[in-house]
């Protein structure tokens, strides 16, 4: 005759208490089955971030500035948008710097 061994069940032991539960209602991983939206904005900090890596920050407030000097209001916003997707202080130094006349204009525009 062969000795099987049978465990004590107690109320107590962990796995009890986890099996007198229950199923999880809702598993914390149940994602919707459609893609998520990934805002504009951070689509073009990536692209801009796959072009100019790490220096991405500087290039964007050049290219604001660049924007800006020559009137195009939509270019430097969006070049800002890039700036601010990754330094966000940076971001807003820059948008105040270029909101102060006296400021702007006073700086040497690249590429002219």
């Amino acid at each position: 005759m062969s000795v099987h061994f049978a465990a004590a069940r107690n109320d107590r032991s962990p796995l009890a208490r986890t099996l007198s539960h229950g199923p999880v209602p809702c598993p914390a991983n149940d994602h919707d089955t459609t893609r998520p939206a990934i805002d504009a904005s951070i689509r073009n900090a990536l692209r801009a971030f796959a072009e100019h890596g790490l220096g991405t920050t500087g290039f964007a407030r050049q290219q604001a500035v660049v924007a800006h000097a020559r009137g195009d209001s939509d270019g430097a916003a969006y070049w800002i948008a890039v700036c601010r997707a990754f330094d966000k202080r940076a971001a807003l130094q820059l948008e105040r710097k270029l909101a102060d006349p006296m400021i702007g204009s006073n700086e040497a525009v690249p590429g002219r």
